[in-house]
């Protein structure tokens, strides 16, 4: 305990020492499934530290604690949507899109509709293309200042998705509660898709939702091709994983 104390006030420290250059925006990309085309990339933080190159997990809860994420999850989603209207629309043609991953806290920020609003604006791309992933294992309760922000970023035209369906157990209350577009299935449902008549079960049960409301659906942590047509037969629209990418920076991705 007394070393978790310690890291964290260390951690503490450099962030509040840090600077906005200290963060950057990595890419994992998104393929469609039937041609395996790229179409889009899930937008994800690093931060920069004379230690290396550090994901969110191991900072965002500090974070979190001493007020700093808003703005560092600004510095973020900025990034993001410009590099969609530049480098990835020209990549991925004017339909590419790009994920922001938000969480409770970034969704309570009353300001954060009107900031995404000005951004969209300023860079004159289509709401639609800006995906907004909600994990599930994160509660977000009706009538709070969060859901609303999910629903007023779904009036403005973005396109909302729940990230890790089947990590937790809200996706069926979101689905019934929020405006959906999209569920993202974990890995640990995809994993063992192949083997596993259970998981199996449950994905089909998820498809079979999907296509009953409407809804698109992503694979994540694809790491061999051996469930993709496992995939196809369900109907999954996207995958997403190591097998078609690591997050890397958008240079990686443009030969830049």
């Amino acid at each position: 305990m007394v070393r978790q104390i310690s890291a964290e006030v260390d951690l503490t420290a450099w962030l509040t020492r840090s600077v906005e250059r200290d963060f950057s925006v990595f890419y994992q990309p998104i393929v469609a499934m039937p041609d395996r085309r790229v179409v889009g990339y899930e937008s994800l933080l690093r931060w920069h530290t004379e230690s290396g190159v550090l994901a969110p997990d191991a900072f965002l809860a500090v974070a979190e604690g001493i007020s700093l994420l808003a703005p560092i999850g600004r510095h973020a989603i900025g990034e993001a949507i410009r590099d969609l209207a530049a480098d990835i629309s020209r990549m991925t043609g004017d339909e590419g899109f790009v994920s922001l991953n938000l969480s409770c806290q970034q969704l309570s920020d009353d300001g954060l509709v009107a900031y995404i609003d000005g951004l969209i604006r300023d860079y004159r791309v289509d709401p639609a293309r800006v995906w907004i992933e909600v994990r599930e294992d994160q509660v977000i309760r009706l009538e709070t200042s969060a859901a609303r922000t999910v629903n007023a970023l779904h009036d403005l035209g973005c396109t909302i998705c729940v990230d890790d369906l089947g990590a937790g157990f809200s996706a069926l209350r979101y689905v019934r509660d929020l405006p959906v577009d999209v569920l993202k299935v974990d890995r640990t449902l995809i994993d063992q898709l192949v083997h596993s008549h259970s998981d199996r079960a449950v994905v089909r049960a998820i498809s079979e939702m999907a296509a009953a409301t409407g809804l698109r659906m992503v694979a994540e942590g694809i790491e061999s091709d051996d469930v993709l047509e496992v995939l196809t037969e369900f109907g999954f629209d996207y995958a997403q994983g190591f097998f078609f990418g690591r997050p890397e920076p958008l240079s990686t991705w443009t030969g830049r």
